[in-house]
């Protein structure tokens, strides 16, 4: 199991594609001030109780994001938010089913290779503008999410639903597949319930540990 967490402290990496690189960006670049007061690199976490990390790369399938593992190993976190499989299903000859099994055998991978404590699996995110090739694919998102569901019900793991974000009665998108700056303040907030749970789940699991 991941080292003890010293002094209290929970080291999370939320790790993925495009929408993790650019919730990184949006917290450097938060604008309007109703945002600003709200949004911070550590989400507002004591940094000596909880300590966030962030690495996204656009373009990131399930399969290659075995790239940037080296991050986990670099960085030892005890959580890892996953969020990732959205450009997966852009591919017609991809099935939702094995879309969300491959993102659980990662989550255990993660678990088994670098000694992480807990995942927290996230909902892939629908679309407003739909891939050309895959007109079913926001139907493919949620068939993913209900295997996700079930599948990441287990020990050390759990499947996240990003709440409020696809039953707004405003404009959330900016392209059609990416947030815009109210949708991505209302996943910047859903991510931080998320490390709260996360580092909670952490925290209860060392405490029934047995010692080393």
């Amino acid at each position: 199991m991941a080292s003890q967490i010293g002094d209290s402290k929970v080291k999370i990496l939320i790790l993925g594609h495009s929408f993790v690189w650019r919730l990184a960006a949006f917290i450097r670049q938060a604008k309007w001030e109703v945002f600003s007061a709200h949004v911070h690199p550590n989400f507002k976490f004591d940094p000596n109780s909880i300590d966030v990390f962030i690495h996204g790369v656009g373009g990131r399938t399930v399969g290659s994001l075995h790239h940037d593992l080296h991050v986990v190993g670099e960085l030892k976190p005890h959580v890892v938010n996953l969020d990732i499989g959205s450009n997966d299903l852009c591919d017609p000859r991809v099935r939702p089913e094995s879309t969300a099994c491959r993102i659980q055998e990662l989550a255990e991978h993660i678990i088994a290779t670098y000694s992480t404590i807990f995942v927290v699996v996230c909902q892939v995110l629908r679309r407003e503008k739909l891939p050309k090739q895959v007109p079913d694919f926001n139907q493919k998102v949620d068939l993913t999410n209900r295997v996700l569901k079930a599948v990441c019900d287990v020990p050390r793991m759990c499947y996240w639903t990003h709440r409020k974000l696809w039953r707004s009665h405003v404009n959330l998108f900016c392209d059609g597949v990416h947030l815009n700056d109210l949708g991505m303040f209302k996943y910047y907030m859903s991510v931080r319930m998320a490390i709260v749970h996360g580092a909670k789940q952490a925290r209860n699991i060392l405490c029934l540990a047995p010692a080393s």
